[in-house]
């Protein structure tokens, strides 16, 4: 059975995602430093945990544009423009179902980041990884 990653919140009591066992102090093995989301371990499932986050990272993380990860890659915004300045977003790994217009399914999608050095902010997408694929041949 495989076990998804979960938001990690300041929940230090409840069950280990390994081995269902209620704990009082639950181990959070993030995906990313400062990210949010991983999984929840107790003391004796550690290595699970570990383990959890390394395959995670090298089989699921961006999915099919996981090939893309830490290098500037061009996306469309949402005026058309292209754009080559862009990166996968590392605080946020994982793939996600985007919807479209009435709930209906468009594909799957990945958060994109790029800064912004006249405002000095960090812009975010989520774009859709065909969308990505597309624009950033290999």
């Amino acid at each position: 059975m495989a076990i998804n990653p979960v938001s990690l919140g300041l929940l230090q009591e409840g069950l280990c995602q390994f081995c269902q066992s209620h704990e009082s102090n639950l181990i959070h093995h993030y995906l990313q430093l400062g990210g949010r989301t991983g999984f929840y371990s107790c003391q004796s499932c550690i290595s699970n945990g570990k383990r959890a986050v390394e395959v995670f990272m090298k089989e699921k993380a961006y999915g099919d544009a996981k090939h893309l990860r830490g290098r500037f890659i061009r996306i469309q915004r949402s005026n058309g423009d292209i754009e080559d300045d862009w990166t996968l977003d590392d605080m946020i790994p994982e793939v996600i179902s985007l919807l479209g217009e009435n709930d209906e399914p468009i594909g799957d999608g990945v958060y994109c980041l790029k800064f912004h050095p006249k405002k000095q902010i960090y812009l975010s997408k989520c774009c859709l990884i065909s969308e990505i694929l597309s624009l950033n041949p290999v």
